[in-house]
């Protein structure tokens, strides 16, 4: 890894030549961060085109700016410390600015240091963070770098990076933090960064200024040689040109040979045959000692110690330095900024790693692990050495390879299959473990990187060695069950569980009582909520009373079961005994079984007990996110996000459901996929992005084809709903009836019913269909009236009351939508008691109560702004206005936004005021009564009270104290 690039740029170095508009783009980046806005620029090609001296070339121009530049370079075959990319420029940038620098920090406190010494040592608990949490906290500590000054974040060389800082970083792609923040990423156009590649240009969803670009480098032409070699004849640069293809590095390694192109054929490392003619002479060159060294610092890697690369070359210290600073004057290595040394360029390392046999290859490779053994290194430090040192029986070696498989599977699983695999080839008997063991312990990582079909196989074919009884058989049939499920095929995992409770017959409780869970989660999944009530029982009852994460478990599907069957006081019980089993496990037991916690924070969701929901839900996530738990990440980001976006906390919900979207792409699940992306499109309805809604719900009803389950029920009407808040409410109501098996709706759980009527009830309205919404409210009325719940009620009541206000009873309407606003926020609800108190607004406005509309319609206004929902916010506001009120235009509010962003000191909170209402509300903040502040202005104090009622409507106050809080007094 590298350092601080801009800190090795020689200004006297040769410059760039034809990369003007590439230069350009990356300025307008580090501009729109002096800006306060984040951008994120993508920087591909192939080898030699550039990349990592436009990358120095760019944190140069940004330190030079006065930014904090941090800067990492992931090195080619080193996977020995996971997440290094990430945190290897926050471990240098607290090397290079001391404690005492004080505020030069920013606002970053203990998390820059966690950030910068993630796989340097043991972390607290025992286990590294997983991608996620290093993801959070790179955002965090990014976002308080910033609050003092811009942060240019670049990494080169991504393509080698290890797999957890390729997940980190393609999740900061999507969704940078809201700060003065660039990111740079550079990397070559391969398949293990797709996720990176794949990533569309333009405005990042969900922000209203971050943008994402990307620059696909391409070759120099004619003109550009010409300015690269001035002094080069024309004839020359042509055929250096023709041979190198216009890639620059090529180029100039050619030239820098001085010799003529080869035909020499090209030996397997997929360099143009010249230019690796070109770069192995350079070796070549090299006297024995210096051969000797850097073909050992080539399997070492970038960068690399010379302490030991004379361990792997079996050289003195002394000479290695020695040999080190000749290889400088070569230009075929350099010293780093922290002591190391590293190749010119990556390529040069591949050239001298592949130019050495086989057999000195893999000496060298056993030379390191020997090495790192004695120093200490971890054995995942060690074992991509010893993948390609061992030997086929080498029991040391496969141990080894699967304590480090084992140790970096909850990161990196990817990494973690290959190691499994290379310990099978090297003891194909799988060890201590067996090769069971050993292959079920690769299902599991293959599950995790969401390669379902090759998990599929394996644990297949696991299944047909094992025996009925064998504890890892049954853990295998779970697997092949739940990639069943996540492929769309409810109904075979369903199966195979239950064909194999019948063969295990009356075997051990313990896993007879695993299977019935996961046969439990598998129906719960697939809507069958009264067989996933029965499966849990029967699992329940199999455990012992000293259990208590299977009662939690068990308990939990038990009480969602209940819940979503309408049968709540059950599901209260259940809740209750679950929670008191799972409040009593320790992190490390409940990170055994994470869907515990899981199930229990849904079945709180749907009870009504939203503040139990997120505390149980947010405590699974923190240990989800240190560890593999794939296959029910996404399972719990769906229920936070729900619970968050229910009490209003509508911008976190979105942001939870983008990162439920993220946990589910890897496993390329259609399930996953429609659910996590239905969850999307919610929450793009509720904040007024009402075409990414229609697009996002769209897709879910395309991931939903062909399967019949809950969901798929969920993403129909989600679609419909979207499009009814986009104004189109044409075939609306059709399409919530086929979502639901008909007009009773009978495909949703009795809670939800009254939930979709009431949407059907406007969709009905608006397209004249008074009748069936008069129906439609009277069927969620009868249903309500048989779930004793609050929510289901209050959907019930809303939907009369929006009945009564289309027949033009205002003083009806107006009472049941007080009704349903007093149920809704009895049961947390808050974006939905606000959307109450809007139609009882209307309503009380048609009724000629203008005082009391007015008090409820302000009331919602200040909920909707609070909670981002900016169409009801519009909503609201526009009905204020039918009432009189002067409000400031949504193009005022457009630009008062862009003063705050340019640093208008009247711009921020009292941006939407005007001049006189910004020094009345200075006036109030200096604690003056109106008569002080007619005075001083020389108003009336009727003018006055104008000016306040004015300022608190807009501002969606309602006191001189919140006013005062808010408004800075005048200097």
């Amino acid at each position: 890894m590298g350092g601080a690039a801009y800190e090795r740029v020689d200004p006297a170095a040769r410059p760039l030549v034809g990369r003007r508009g590439e230069t350009q783009v990356l300025e307008r980046a580090l501009a729109e961060a002096r800006r306060g806005r984040p951008s994120v620029v993508h920087l591909s090609g192939l080898p030699g085109l550039g990349k990592s001296r436009l990358i120095a070339q760019t944190c140069a121009t940004a330190a030079v700016q006065g930014a904090t530049v941090l800067h990492s370079s992931a090195a080619e075959r080193d996977a020995g410390r996971l997440f290094g990319a990430v945190a290897d420029p926050f471990e240098h940038y607290l090397s290079v600015v001391p404690e005492s620098a004080g505020g030069s920090r920013g606002g970053a406190g203990p998390e820059l240091g966690r950030l910068a010494a993630i796989g340097l040592a043991d972390p607290e608990g025992g286990a590294e963070p997983g991608a996620r949490e290093v993801g959070r906290l790179l955002r965090e500590v990014l976002t308080d770098l910033a609050a003092s000054r811009p942060v240019l974040l670049a990494v080169d060389d991504v393509h080698w990076a290890d797999e957890g800082s390729v997940d980190v970083l393609a999740s900061l792609s999507r969704r940078p933090p809201h700060a003065a923040v660039t990111v740079l990423l550079g990397y070559r156009p391969q398949p293990r960064v797709a996720a990176l590649h794949g990533l569309p240009p333009g405005r990042v969803e969900g922000t209203a200024s971050a943008t994402r670009q990307r620059i696909e480098l391409g070759p120099l032409d004619d003109d550009d040689v010409a300015l690269l070699l001035p002094d080069t004849p024309a004839a020359r640069r042509r055929s250096l040109l023709e041979s190198s293809a216009g890639n620059p590095f090529y180029l100039l390694a050619l030239h820098h040979a001085q010799q003529q192109p080869t035909s020499t054929a090209d030996d397997g490392s997929r360099l143009p045959a010249a230019v690796h003619a070109a770069l192995r002479a350079e070796i070549d060159a090299c006297d024995p000692c210096q051969r000797q060294v850097v073909e050992a610092a080539a399997v070492v890697g970038d960068p690399f110690a010379a302490e030991l690369v004379g361990a792997v070359a079996d050289v003195p210290v002394g000479e290695v330095l020695a040999a080190l600073d000749a290889l400088r004057d070569r230009d075929l290595c350099q010293p780093t900024v922290d002591g190391r040394w590293c190749f010119r360029h990556s390529l040069v390392r591949r050239v001298a790693y592949d130019a050495q046999s086989s057999s000195a290859r893999v000496e060298h490779h056993r030379r390191a692990a020997v090495q790192l053994a004695r120093t200490g290194a971890t054995p995942a430090q060690r074992a991509r050495h010893v993948l390609v040192a061992a030997r086929p029986g080498d029991v040391a070696a496969a141990e080894l390879l699967l304590d480090a498989a084992d140790g970096v599977a909850g990161q990196a699983p990817g990494l973690a299959e290959q190691w499994y695999a290379g310990a099978l080839a090297v003891l194909p008997d799988g060890g201590s473990r067996g090769t069971a063991g050993v292959q079920l312990a690769r299902a599991q990582a293959l599950t995790s990187v969401g390669q379902l079909n090759r998990t599929r196989d394996l644990v297949h074919d696991l299944l047909a060695l094992l025996p009925v009884g064998d504890s890892r058989r049954a853990a295998a049939s779970r697997i092949a069950a739940r990639v069943e499920h996540l492929m769309g095929r409810n109904s075979e995992s369903a199966a195979m569980l239950t064909r194999e409770l019948a063969a295990t017959g009356r075997g051990s409780p313990r896993v007879r009582a695993e299977l019935e869970l996961e046969l439990a989660t598998t129906r719960l999944l697939g809507g069958s909520f009264a067989e996933a009530r029965l499966a849990a029982r029967r699992a329940r009852r199999l455990g012992t009373t000293s259990d208590h994460l299977l009662a939690a478990y068990a308990g939990g599907v038990i009480a969602l079961g209940a819940a979503v069957s309408g049968d709540v006081r059950s599901g209260l019980e259940e809740c209750a005994k679950a929670a008191a089993a799972l409040d009593g496990l320790s992190d490390s037991e409940l990170a055994a079984s994470l869907e515990a916690g899981t199930w229990l924070g849904w079945a709180e969701l749907f009870l009504e007990r939203l503040a139990d929901s997120i505390r149980h839900l947010e405590r699974c996530l923190t240990i989800a996110r240190r560890g593999a738990h794939q296959h029910v990440l996404a399972h719990l980001l769906i229920g936070y996000g729900s619970a968050l976006k229910t009490v209003g906390r509508l911008g976190e919900a979105a942001e939870v459901f983008d990162e439920a979207a993220e946990a589910a792409a890897p496993t390329a699940s259609p399930e996953l996929e429609t659910m996590t992306v239905t969850m999307q499109c919610r929450a793009a309805t509720w904040l007024g992005d009402l075409r990414r809604a229609r697009t996002l719900g769209a897709r879910a009803v395309r991931a939903a084809q062909g399967r019949e389950n809950w969901f798929a029920s969920v993403a129909v009407a989600t679609l419909a709903q979207a499009r009814l808040a986009a104004g189109h409410p044409q075939g609306c109501v059709q399409a919530i009836f086929d979502a639901g098996g008909g007009i009773e709706l009978e495909s949703f759980d009795p809670a939800s019913r009254c939930d979709w009527w009431e949407v059907a009830t406007r969709a009905a309205l608006l397209e004249g269909q008074h009748e069936l919404a008069a129906d439609l409210a009277a069927r969620s009325a009868r249903c309500a009236a048989s779930v004793e719940l609050s929510a289901p009620a209050a959907n019930a009541r809303l939907a009369s009351a929006e009945v009564l206000l289309a027949r033009g009873d205002g003083a009806a309407a107006a009472t049941d939508a007080e009704r349903a606003a007093e149920l809704f926020a009895r049961a947390g609800y808050e974006l939905d008691r606000a959307r109450a108190q809007l139609v009882q607004g209307r309503a009380a406005a048609l009724a000629g109560e203008r005082g009391a509309a007015l008090a409820v319609l302000h009331e919602a206004q200040t909920t909707f702004a609070t909670c981002g929902a900016r169409r009801l916010l519009a909503e609201a506001r526009f009905e204020l206005r039918r009432l009189g009120l002067r409000l400031p235009t949504a193009a005022a509010e457009r630009a008062a936004a862009e003063r705050a962003e340019a640093g208008d000191p009247a711009a921020g909170p009292l941006a939407v005021l005007s001049p006189r209402e910004r020094q009345v509300a200075a006036l109030v903040a200096l604690g003056q009564t109106n008569r002080q502040i007619a005075a001083e202005l020389v108003v009336s104090e009727k003018t006055v009270e104008s000016h306040l009622g004015h300022i608190f409507t807009k501002l969606g106050l309602s006191s001189r104290a919140g006013l005062a809080a808010l408004a800075p007094p005048p200097d």
